[in-house]
């Protein structure tokens, strides 16, 4: 089995897949194995950081198949190197390492080449899995905190920084300005009407569908239908009225508020009168 994985999507657009997978099939042939390629273990854009590729990414569905008997002892998982399986502290990132050991599956990497085995594993061996896992760790952590220290020089410029690169459906970012798409602004303001009068999300979108209105999104994220969920969302968003809530990650790699909201961030596609008339309505149903 494969595990290939890179922290940003950018990187799908350079060398790293083409790397690892040049190097693994090389491996392989070389020792005469055979890839599994049904099961593919991917976890692109996703980082190891915290973990995340552990909890929910291509990497659990692997350990949980290994702990469920449908990947058999003595299969080889095969990664580029150590930092590819985790980047968290190292005595979480050890654990994880000895773990998949245990299990009786045979961790390969390629760089350096090492095959760690239950049973067979040198204090050689052991000294260089802490040392790549605390590099790994010690290169991620120096990240983080010029990120976060970014974002707060970011966050202290307020208006001025930018602190966000996704931007509501009905906004768009030109000439490094925020600036509101009109024919999408109408659609925004047409359905606060709607609420206000006392009609439910379910039944907007039902009026929406049926006149055949343009979902948001851009490219492959734009929807076909419109769905309650996006407009029960779209009705709380006080980035409706300007403001935005900066997010950061936890030490858990859950997204969190980061400060207090910035208001004026966004151009307001509703007035705050309007937007809490929309809210009361919201709750009387409720």
């Amino acid at each position: 089995y494969s595990y290939i994985r890179f922290s940003r999507l950018e990187q799908k657009k350079g060398d790293s897949i083409r790397r690892q997978t040049a190097m693994r099939d090389e491996y392989v042939a070389r020792k005469k194995l055979q890839l599994d390629k049904s099961f593919v273990l991917s976890d692109q854009g996703l980082s190891a950081f915290r973990g995340r590729n552990k909890r929910t990414g291509a990497l659990k569905l692997f350990l949980d198949s290994v702990d469920n008997n449908k990947v058999k002892k003595g299969s080889y998982l095969i990664i580029e190197s150590l930092d590819r399986l985790s980047r968290e502290q190292v005595e979480e990132a050890f654990d994880l390492f000895m773990s998949i050991i245990r299990s009786g599956i045979v961790l390969v990497t390629l760089v350096p080449e090492m095959e760690y085995t239950k049973g067979n594993l040198g204090l050689s061996q052991m000294i260089l899995a802490l040392a790549e896992f605390t590099r790994a760790h010690g290169e991620s952590l120096i990240k983080s905190e010029r990120s976060k220290s970014h974002w707060k020089e970011q966050r202290r410029k307020g208006k001025e920084g930018r602190l966000t690169y996704v931007t509501p459906g009905w906004i768009e970012r030109r000439d490094e300005r925020f600036v509101l798409i009109p024919e999408r602004a109408k659609i925004v303001r047409e359905i606060f009407a709607m609420c206000i009068k006392g009609l439910g999300a379910q039944v907007i979108v039902r009026r929406l569908n049926q006149k055949g209105v343009p979902c948001f999104g851009r490219g492959k994220s734009k929807g076909k239908r419109w769905h309650k969920s996006y407009i029960a969302i779209m009705l709380r968003n006080r980035a409706c009225i300007g403001e935005h809530q900066p997010h950061v990650f936890d030490n858990e790699g859950k997204r969190v508020p980061f400060g207090p909201p910035i208001p004026g961030y966004f151009p307001p596609v509703v007035t705050p009168e309007t937007f809490a008339v929309a809210q009361q309505a919201v709750r009387g149903r409720n």
